[in-house]
């Protein structure tokens, strides 16, 4: 059975948030009809709300299952409701985008031994530029078309890395079909001949050529997109505090662009709350301490789940609705 990809799990969320909204306004009418001691609508909104529970969990099994071959998930049974749910496809997404743009990142630092403007090479690098540039601009938690194969390895700029890298440790068939692969990919048969005669390596920023890693014999043919040899120029601390604070800003742009298309605020209520994230940012390169990136991002957050939890009670949303119309 084919596993749905993220974009057809982010059309589910969509889709079961709209009929949380939609059912809690229905569960305010059968409030009202109970205090009557009217039951016409218990049946159905009974149906509704166990129909709405078994989309929940078919959802979130898909999701795990999404999630599973990228990270680990040590308590699947604390995730309960959409808000635990939806950070973990987010999370997933982001790996899957940031192990492509490693891939492409890489790409860009492939140099010919000899040759200066070797043409294939030139042709190569431009159409990697090019995807890293379209990549870029898609906002999570969409994700380019491409990103799962470079991500997975199955790319044909991944594999071609992979030949730069690994070509003395494979085997003849593995060689050969990374070849079918970067000729159905427009590769040019001169760039495949130029990484497997070694002619291609890959230069640190520094002018230093980047080794092959030795291979373990327990070891599958497939490069992870993980073992790209970049080697950070910073302490790992700031690294990953950096990465944490991209997750969070990319989590908390999500969530107002799901308020603003649910119409449970107006885009000028969180000019604020965006510029201040668009400052964090801009500058999150020129930073090696986050504390006050991380207070202020922690106070934006709570603000937006005051106003989601708000919106979900319904006395509040109809109160909202009432003031908008006037």
């Amino acid at each position: 059975m084919k596993h749905p990809n993220h974009h057809q799990l982010i059309a589910r969320f969509q889709e079961l948030r709209d009929l949380c909204l939609g059912l809690s306004g229905g569960l305010s009418s059968l409030a009202s009809d109970l205090q009557k001691g009217e039951l016409r609508q218990l049946e159905a909104t009974e149906a509704s709300v166990a129909s709405l529970r078994q989309q929940y969990e078919t959802l979130k099994k898909d999701v795990i299952a999404f999630a599973a071959p990228y990270q680990a998930i040590p308590d699947p049974g604390g995730i309960t409701s959409l808000g635990t749910l939806e950070p973990l496809l987010l999370a997933v997404n982001q790996s899957m985008k940031a192990a492509a743009m490693q891939v492409l990142d890489q790409v860009r630092f492939v140099k010919h031994r000899e040759q200066t403007t070797f043409v294939p090479l030139m042709t190569c690098l431009s159409s990697a530029s090019e995807l890293q540039r379209a990549i870029a601009q898609v906002p999570l938690p969409d994700l380019h078309p491409e990103v799962g194969a470079l991500a997975d390895g199955t790319h044909p700029l991944a594999v071609f890395m992979s030949l730069i890298l690994d070509r003395r440790h494979m085997k003849e068939e593995k060689i050969a079909a990374i070849q079918d692969v970067m000729i159905a990919g427009a590769f040019d048969n001169l760039l495949f001949i130029a990484a497997l005669m070694g002619k291609l390596i890959i230069e640190e920023q520094g002018g230093k050529e980047v080794g092959t890693k030795a291979q373990n014999v327990s070891e599958p043919d497939t490069v992870k997109t993980s073992e790209a040899a970049v080697i950070p120029s910073e302490p790992e601390e700031i690294l990953e505090q950096r990465q944490i604070l991209q997750d969070l800003l990319t989590m908390t742009e999500m969530k107002i662009q799901k308020l603003l298309k649910n119409g449970l605020v107006r885009e000028e209520e969180l000019s604020s709350f965006v510029a201040a994230m668009k400052k964090m940012e801009a500058s999150r390169y020129r930073k090696s301490d986050f504390k006050e990136d991380f207070r202020q991002l922690q106070t934006i957050r709570a603000a937006l789940e005051e106003i989601e939890n708000k919106a979900f009670n319904p006395r509040k949303r109809l109160e909202r609705t009432e003031a908008q119309r006037r």
